[in-house]
């Protein structure tokens, strides 16, 4: 992502704008210096991530108790539906 950013390029010397790909060695990428936010704004990130995390995987339990229980109603459906009239 920092090679796209243009601070990226600007700091690595790259020029997009011709179409030629670059010529990156290791020790440009090495001594690339790559902008944080500072440790609190750091914090916040993976308080949000964490949080955003806990919310997927109770949507997914959720997503898979949806499929278990329209499984069941579909088969219930289908023996009420084949089953001999009495």
């Amino acid at each position: 992502m920092l090679l796209q950013s243009p601070f990226g390029q600007a700091h690595l010397g790259l020029n997009t704008k011709t179409g030629n790909r670059p010529n990156i060695n290791s020790g440009g990428i090495v001594s690339a210096l790559v902008p944080l936010p500072p440790l609190a704004e750091q914090a916040a990130i993976v308080a949000r991530v964490e949080a955003l995390m806990t919310t997927c995987l109770t949507l997914e339990a959720e997503v898979d108790n949806s499929r278990t229980h329209a499984a069941h109603l579909l088969q219930a459906v289908l023996k009420e539906a084949f089953s001999p009239a009495a």
